[in-house]
């Protein structure tokens, strides 16, 4: 019978085995950290899309001298922007800020004397909403609502987005 070298046997010791659990911990942790922080990205990349859109509608209205306004779409995905004229709404053609698509599972919500809401829906497709939009822009420069809220996730995350006094929209995350 053949006899195997004492070390051929040997199998690994407690510190080895710490060793690798210790090193697959701080893997694991730093995969999750770096997935929070992607989704926080997520966020306030569509925080600040918001804001850039809304400021442009706000600018263009005061330029054209005109009552634009935003609503979400059927899908809810999209946000669409129109002008007020001869008693309805009519889309902005392509290319004039008409819409804004969000990443999917983020909410856009507007806050009103009520609370915070949705934004109104569009009615049919290819048309602007039948009723007055909740989001207007003056051409003297007023918006109605001011202030939005972005979200996402569960429990949710969220930034805000305010215009203030000097007609800037800026987005801030919400603690």
């Amino acid at each position: 019978m053949t006899q195997l070298p004492p070390t051929a046997c040997r199998g690994f010791t407690l510190v080895e085995i710490m060793v690798v659990l210790a090193i697959i911990a701080i893997t694991a942790a730093s995969v999750g950290l770096g997935f929070e922080r992607l989704q926080q990205d997520r966020l306030e990349k569509q925080a600040s899309e918001l804001s850039s859109w809304l400021q442009a509608l706000s600018d263009n209205a005061v330029l054209d001298g005109a009552v634009y306004g935003a609503w979400s779409g059927d899908d809810g995905q999209r946000l669409m922007a129109g002008y007020f004229l001869e008693g309805r709404w009519w889309l902005l053609a392509e290319g004039d800020h008409e819409s804004l698509r969000l990443q999917q599972g983020i909410a856009v919500q507007m806050e009103d004397e009520t609370g915070w809401r949705e934004l109104a829906k569009q009615t049919r497709k290819g048309a602007a909403a039948s009723e007055p939009s909740r989001v207007i822009f003056q051409p003297f420069g007023t918006v109605t609502p001011g202030r939005f809220r972005v979200s996402e996730g569960e429990p949710p995350r969220a930034a805000t987005i305010e215009r203030d006094d000097d007609g800037i929209f800026s987005w801030q995350r919400v603690p």
